[in-house]
């Protein structure tokens, strides 16, 4: 190999050299950004995921270069996962472990052993965790069910105090389903959503309902005061007690007269309130029997008052 050679050889190693280290801090870089990203947002689920997958990828690399790259990534965030560690439990087992592992070491190890029982740990803690949700799934299931149909019944039926009490529970249950099911909790946020709107339409058309019932009971007390003023009850009575009056007086042509105004009234009742020309008619029946009653005993000479004067005087001898 001559000088030439071996100097565009020693060139092209060194330019690759440079290139790995240049790839090499703008992979650590990148990593570092991201996790500060995450934790930052206080997304501790996404940031262990990171820092775990890249551990894994440090162990299954067989390319020294870049698993001196993630070495050195590594050690550099664990200042970073340690000050974070209060807010979630497994940054803070994490970072300990780690720190123990690697804080003496300078040059990468065959392999990161700290994620490994960790991992197991917190996959035997979410099954628990899921073992649970689904338990809590499965006696969530019947209740929601239940009031759904309860739901659907009641705004059948126009009955809002029992639709929106129905509504309330299953708002209740909702904030207590686990959230681990995504997809079904979605669909109950939807059909909440859905009853809610249906609920709100009803409650106005009760309300609708109920105003125009309102409306429709102070019209009818207004024609009720209506016709009372244009029959004259007031009129009416007046009459009646001069019919009275005259009876006493003795007076018969003139109580018959008022009798026979009494009933040309009562006629004239429209037919829509025939409840009250009957009880008038009934009324002016017992007036007229009760007139020609005293008439005929006046007409028969009987004199309950002059009778009984004779009784007295009698009864004083």
């Amino acid at each position: 190999m001559d000088r030439t050679e071996a100097l565009d050889k020693f060139i092209e190693q060194d330019i690759k050299e440079f290139l790995d280290k240049k790839a090499g801090n703008s992979l650590e870089f990148g990593f570092a950004e991201k996790l500060q990203k995450l934790l930052d947002a206080s997304d501790y689920d996404a940031a262990f995921n990171l820092i775990s997958e890249r551990i894994k990828e440090y162990n299954s690399s067989e390319n020294n270069a870049s698993r001196a790259i993630i070495f050195t990534a590594i050690k550099n965030i664990i200042p970073r996962i340690s000050s974070q560690h209060s807010f979630d439990s497994r940054l803070e087992k994490l970072s300990f472990l780690l720190r123990n592992e690697l804080q003496n070491i300078n040059q990468p190890p065959q392999r990161i052993n700290s994620i490994d029982g960790l991992l197991q740990t917190i996959e035997e803690e979410n099954k628990k965790k899921l073992n649970q949700a689904q338990k809590t799934k499965d006696e969530l299931e019947p209740r929601i069910e239940n009031l759904t149909k309860q739901i659907f019944l009641s705004i059948r039926k126009k009955d809002v105090k029992k639709s929106i009490m129905y509504y309330k529970n299953l708002k209740k249950i909702f904030a207590i389903y686990p959230s681990i099911f995504k997809e079904r909790k979605t669909e109950i946020y939807n059909d909440i959503v859905s009853l809610y709107v249906q609920i709100t339409k009803i409650k106005k058309d009760v309300e609708l309902i109920e105003k125009n019932t309102l409306q429709d009971t102070i019209k009818n007390n207004e024609e009720k005061k209506s016709v009372v003023k244009k029959i004259g009850v007031e009129h009416i009575e007046k009459i009646i007690q001069e019919i009275k009056e005259d009876t006493r007086k003795k007076d018969f042509d003139s109580a018959k007269e008022k009798i026979i105004q009494l009933r040309h009234i009562a006629s004239r009742i429209p037919s829509e309130y025939k409840h009250i020309r009957l009880t008038l008619e009934s009324k002016i029946g017992v007036i007229s029997q009760n007139v020609e009653l005293v008439k005929r005993m006046n007409k028969d000479g009987i004199n309950l008052a002059k009778e009984d004067a004779v009784k007295y005087k009698g009864t004083a001898n």
